[in-house]
């Protein structure tokens, strides 16, 4: 069973650039939500790749039961 093209689906907790490559790197699309770690403007740079509607599906079927 190959994970190639797979979304990956993880909460804010998990946000860091290691576990993005990792998740990456295994040929997966990492949909992580951005820690905001206290920042009172947005980061610089290329937006993280996060689909807000991915995350709730995976909350009401992961983290309910």
């Amino acid at each position: 069973m190959s994970l190639k093209g797979v979304m990956a689906s993880f909460d804010a907790g998990y946000d860091s650039k290691a576990n993005r490559k990792l998740v990456f790197n295994a040929g997966m699309i990492p949909n992580i939500k951005e820690n905001p770690r206290n920042r009172k403007h947005t980061k610089r740079g290329r937006k993280r790749l996060y689909n807000p509607d991915v995350f709730e599906e995976r909350f009401f079927t992961v983290e309910r039961v």
